[in-house]
């Protein structure tokens, strides 16, 4: 379990450049929250059109997420938010070796440890 979290890791690092803030409002928006809990803004593909956060709870929901090459999204990603965490996850997948793993949780581990 912890390679294929490692290796998630790895793979959404690598997507890092991947979205661009410039895009649009709506689109700087989502990424920019991804960023306020200490998450790179290639956990998520370009063209998300719609987030809606709840700070409260940290409840996360992305909608028309467009699908990559090594990661599958359902139209509608969920997920509960915090500092470096996301846990509860629905909505994304990803493929190792010739199999698709749903994605539960990712956790950002410090630039110390990597």
């Amino acid at each position: 379990m912890t390679l294929i979290l490692s290796t998630i890791l790895t793979i959404l690092s690598s997507f890092s450049n991947t979205a661009s803030c410039d895009d649009n409002i709506n689109n700087f928006s989502a990424y920019q929250v991804l960023q306020e809990y200490g998450f790179p803004i290639g956990l998520l593909p370009k063209g998300a059109t719609k987030y809606d956060p709840n700070r409260d709870t940290g409840d996360f929901k992305v909608f028309q997420i467009r699908n990559g090459h090594t990661l599958k999204y359902q139209p509608t990603l969920t997920a509960v938010i915090s500092k470096g965490r996301f846990r509860n996850m629905k909505g994304v997948s990803v493929r190792v070796l010739f199999f698709w793993f749903n994605v539960v949780e990712v956790v950002r581990v410090s630039d110390d440890q990597l």
